[in-house]
C-alpha cells in the first residue's frame, strides 16, 4: 500500500493545526492518490484483505444508482463510516438576478456513522457539514 510522503503528511498535520495555507490541497491529492491506487485493485482483483485491515475510516459509495441512503456499522479498528448515497436530480428553488424559479438540481444524503467514545458528536456533524459544503461547490459539468 502507499504511503503518504513524509513532508505531504506534516503539511496535512500542520492544516489540522492550521498553520499551512497549502495544506487542504496537498491532503485531497495525497487522499485522491491513494484512492486512486485502491481504485485500480479492486477493478483488477488484486486488492487483498491486509489492503482492508488496520483503517480507522471508512467511506463508502452506493450500492446501487437506485440507493438513496444506506446505514453502514462500524468494525473496530474503525471509528467512522462516511456513506455517500446516488446523486438524485431534485427540483430546487434557485434566485437569479432578483427572480425566483424552480430549476432542476442535484442532491444526495451523506450519513456518519461514527464511535461517540472516540469523536464528540458536534466534532462528526462539523465534519459532515464540511464535506457536504465541498461536494457541493463541485462543479460536476466541467468533469466531464
Amino acid at each position: 500500500m502507499n504511503q503518504i510522503p513524509e513532508s505531504a503528511r506534516r503539511r496535512m498535520q500542520a492544516q489540522a493545526a492550521g498553520d499551512h495555507p497549502d495544506a487542504d490541497l496537498l491532503a485531497a491529492f495525497a487522499e485522491h492518490t491513494l484512492a486512486g491506487n485502491e481504485r485500480e485493485r479492486v477493478l483488477s482483483h488484486r486488492l487483498t484483505t491486509d489492503d482492508l485491515m488496520g483503517g480507522t475510516f471508512t467511506i463508502m459509495g452506493p450500492a446501487s444508482e437506485h440507493t438513496l441512503w444506506s446505514q453502514p456499522i462500524i468494525i473496530q479498528p474503525e471509528v467512522a463510516v462516511l456513506s455517500i448515497g446516488a446523486v438524485r436530480q431534485v427540483p430546487v428553488v434557485v434566485n437569479v438576478n432578483g427572480t425566483t424559479s424552480i430549476a432542476v438540481g442535484r442532491r444526495l444524503v451523506l450519513a456518519l456513522t461514527f464511535d461517540h467514545r472516540v469523536c464528540e458528536p458536534f466534532a462528526a456533524t462539523g465534519y459532515l457539514e464540511r464535506v457536504g459544503e465541498l461536494l457541493a461547490g463541485l462543479d460536476l459539468e466541467s468533469e466531464h
